[in-house]
């Protein structure tokens, strides 16, 4: 809904803005919120998408990797409304989202989950460069008490940006496909 209201509000309710949203429907949040049957629909399940992102943060650091295992039980599910919603859920300031908003419609269909893992690794490293003894608790708590509003999303954007140029994602990608 934080998505669609986002597009509605920025290009007005226009048969384009309309399209728009139903295209990005079809693809991006049907593919994150798709529920499998019995049978195993294909596509990003929640825990699917989860598998990715940890997936994109070992290929980009094992060492906060490793401790995604460790104080979280290997699931960073608190990551889960940044790649669905695009970050419009968690960030209230509207220039951001635009701003976000404007770099995954022009960037890699794998960018979001790129800037999720930079900016969880980045994170991750200040905790605990600021705790002596980490548990899964304060792990947890840091995140949810995180303001989005103060991040800086064009230096992460940069930094996704070279991620994704230094990475092959579409091999990881095909990689993580294959063994499912």
């Amino acid at each position: 809904h934080d998505i669609s209201l986002l597009f509605i509000f920025l290009f007005l309710n226009t048969p384009e803005t309309i399209s728009l949203v139903q295209r990005f429907s079809e693809t991006h949040i049907k593919e994150n919120l798709l529920i499998p049957d019995k049978k195993g629909v294909n596509g990003y399940t929640f825990s699917n998408c989860l598998e990715l992102f940890n997936t994109i943060v070992k290929a980009i650091d094992e060492t906060v990797y490793k401790d995604i295992e460790e104080y979280a039980g290997g699931q960073a599910s608190f990551i889960f409304p940044w790649i669905v919603g695009l970050f419009t859920h968690n960030v209230n300031d509207m220039m951001l989202q635009m701003r976000l908003m404007d770099y995954f419609i022009t960037s890699h269909p794998i960018a979001v989950f790129v800037l999720t893992a930079v900016i969880a690794i980045d994170e991750i490293k200040k905790l605990k460069e600021a705790s002596n003894k980490l548990d899964q608790a304060q792990f947890f708590i840091h995140f949810q008490q995180l303001d989005k509003d103060k991040i800086d999303y064009d230096q992460y954007i940069k930094e996704c940006a070279q991620k994704i140029k230094e990475i092959d994602f579409n091999s990881l990608i095909q990689c993580y496909k294959e063994r499912k």
